[in-house]
């Protein structure tokens, strides 16, 4: 299992550290994307950002820092950042210097030191085995404030109920898998699906891009 992740790795320790390398260069899409991940947050944590707490984010799979440099920080006064490559992390820590904490580790080898408002995932849970990334949104799931969501976005291979719809890329040993596989594997972590969305107008030649939000199962309804 070590080999399939240092893959990875070297993968993104090949890329570009820009907008447009850690976009697969697909960086005219930036724009676009961050706005309807702006609404998804605003729409689905309302209640945290409104709460006066000291509120802290969890940038996932960051690579340089784009989503923390312009989406987090404009809500949360502290982000935390991790991605598995040394060379994306050693970028974010010059591309946004006023984040907390810089983590370089695997997602399936981390060990959380704090507590979340928002935990932000997005175009990297496709490197983690189905085992991996279950047992991680529990750790998720566990490290989540009271009023904390946890908020994916990742390409999917379909928008329909097809369970064992899956793409694998051996470049980087990526696994893109269906939206229904995300839910069941979201459910089987002990989290329930406060909304579900499609990234809109995306370009028709890429994946489209799941948008979940989530939060531990039977507190949906609370405050």
């Amino acid at each position: 299992m070590a080999k399939w992740y240092a893959k990875q790795t070297t993968y993104w320790d090949e890329q570009p550290t820009t907008v447009d390398g850690v976009l697969g260069g697909y960086g005219n899409t930036s724009e676009l994307e961050l706005k309807a991940s702006k609404r998804f947050l605003e729409t689905h944590m309302k209640s945290a950002l409104a709460s006066g707490d000291e509120l802290r984010a969890f940038d996932v799979g960051s690579g340089i820092g784009r989503i923390t440099k312009d989406l987090l920080l404009g809500y949360f006064p502290k982000v935390d950042l991790l991605d598995q490559s040394p060379k994306q992390i050693e970028e974010a820590r010059a591309y946004v210097p006023e984040a907390d904490n810089f983590y370089c580790s695997g997602f399936q080898d981390f060990k959380f030191e704090h507590r979340y408002h928002c935990i932000w995932l997005q175009w990297f849970l496709m490197y983690l085995t189905d085992a991996d990334l279950t047992r991680m949104l529990v750790k998720c799931r566990e490290n989540l404030e009271p009023s904390g969501m946890i908020l994916i976005k990742e390409n999917v291979c379909d928008t329909e109920n097809d369970l064992e719809e899956y793409h694998v890329d051996a470049s980087d040993n990526s696994v893109i898998r269906s939206v229904a596989r995300f839910k069941e594997i979201c459910i089987d972590a002990g989290l329930d699906i406060v909304a579900e969305e499609i990234q809109p107008e995306w370009p028709k030649d890429l994946y489209p891009v799941c948008m979940l939000a989530l939060r531990p199962q039977g507190q949906i309804g609370k405050p």
